[in-house]
């Protein structure tokens, strides 16, 4: 289960930086770079959500059950995830304003904090993470 919970917690990095991309092309005016990288990013969420939920969780609640509401917390985050990505493809579409940038900065904001919670709440004190 370490090499799981590595990959996703670099995976938990290669997204930040992705989504920290897109802020920054959103920024710059660069719908080009904010689309392309706005892909990968999106690209990679839902596999890592299905590891997360179908793999690791179930490892993690099976090795100690009393993680299993933070579990069942870290899941509804990605559905919030879920949604918060396809409201920023919705503002990728339209012409850059304050508010694409405020979306943005949301699920920037949200992501951090959802993988901080899952690195300290699950992953290191299932004992998974070195």
């Amino acid at each position: 289960m370490h090499a799981l919970a590595d990959r996703l917690t670099q995976e938990h990095h290669a997204l930040d930086r992705l989504c920290w991309e897109v802020y920054k092309a959103i920024d710059a005016g660069d719908r080009a770079t904010a689309t392309a990288k706005f892909r990968e990013f999106e690209a990679m969420c839902e596999p890592h959500f299905q590891a997360e939920d179908e793999e690791l969780f179930v490892e993690v609640v099976a090795q100690d059950e009393r993680l299993r509401v933070h579990a069942q917390d870290m899941a509804r985050e990605h559905d919030q995830l879920r949604q918060l990505t396809a409201r920023m493809a919705k503002e990728l579409a339209k012409e850059f304003t304050e508010e694409t940038m405020f979306h943005c900065e949301r699920l920037l904001r949200v992501l951090r904090g959802h993988a901080q919670k899952e690195e300290l709440l699950l992953f290191s004190h299932a004992g998974v993470c070195a």
